[in-house]
């Protein structure tokens, strides 16, 4: 279990959102999906810490366990993602898009669109992912940056 001593030293070394839009009865297109890292600067990582830090203090949060048996490749990936060792960008990528693929698959007309936020961090020497959904802010914009080999996104709260 996570305690507030953990979320203190908590650091954000990694970030990067990908676009899961609402899926209608048609079928959307898809996520939008980023080819690189997100830069967030020292303000944005505080923003994104004060969200973790609400989340996980809050009255309704709860433990959660992975199923033996899934499809999902929800574990798989919190795993590899959180592994000691060196950071892997490649993997960070490429495990966050399954995960952003994963969810807008599981999208129902219940499912609010949002932004899949995966981040690589660090806490009381420990690696850990973090993996948040994140509903459109009002003031909040994620703005597509790069060419069509480096697609990226980046977060603006204006």
């Amino acid at each position: 279990m996570i305690t507030n001593d953990d979320l203190a030293t908590t650091t954000i070394r990694h970030v990067i959102f990908h676009d899961v839009p609402e899926k209608d009865h048609e079928g959307a297109p898809g996520p939008q999906l980023s080819d690189v890292e997100t830069h967030v600067d020292a303000s944005q990582k505080n923003h994104l810490l004060t969200k973790l830090t609400r989340v996980i203090t809050s009255t309704k949060a709860y433990p959660i366990r992975f199923q033996a048996n899934t499809q999902s490749p929800v574990p798989t990936q919190a795993r590899l993602l959180s592994a000691a060792g060196t950071f892997n960008r490649r993997r960070f990528i490429d495990g966050s898009r399954e995960l952003a693929n994963y969810l807008f698959e599981q999208h129902t007309k219940a499912t609010s669109p949002g932004l899949l936020c995966v981040i690589d961090a660090a806490s009381a020497g420990n690696s850990a992912i973090v993996l948040m959904k994140l509903e459109r802010e009002r003031g909040a914009q994620l703005a597509l940056s790069g060419g069509r080999k480096a697609q990226g996104r980046s977060l603006c709260r204006c």
